[in-house]
């Protein structure tokens, strides 16, 4: 899960006794904190294929507005994809000003 601050990612959360396998994972939604600062979610998937399944997009309308998709192997940031609650690509990265 991703805890943050607005649309701003502050730090990644591994759910305990998270499952994982050969073409499938899942987390136990009990394990989840209740706790307002959770605003996403982020998995991966074992091919270069980063778009969501429908899996995902049922994931993404229950569990926070931003998700990302990391595709195998990751080699560069390119390899992330953002989306929003409804599936939707969101730019990953915001241009700062400099000062």
């Amino acid at each position: 899960m991703l805890r943050g601050e607005g649309d701003t990612i502050t730090e990644i959360l591994v759910i305990p006794e998270s499952l994982y396998g050969e073409g499938f994972s899942s987390i136990r939604s009990y394990h989840i904190p209740l706790d307002k600062t959770i605003i996403g979610s982020v998995h991966s998937h074992p091919s270069r294929n980063n778009k969501p399944s429908e899996e995902d997009l049922i994931h993404f309308s229950q569990s926070g507005r931003i998700h990302l998709i990391v595709r195998q192997p990751a080699l560069d940031i390119g390899d992330i994809a953002c989306y929003d609650s409804t599936g939707r690509i969101m730019q990953l990265l915001k241009k700062t000003k400099r000062q």
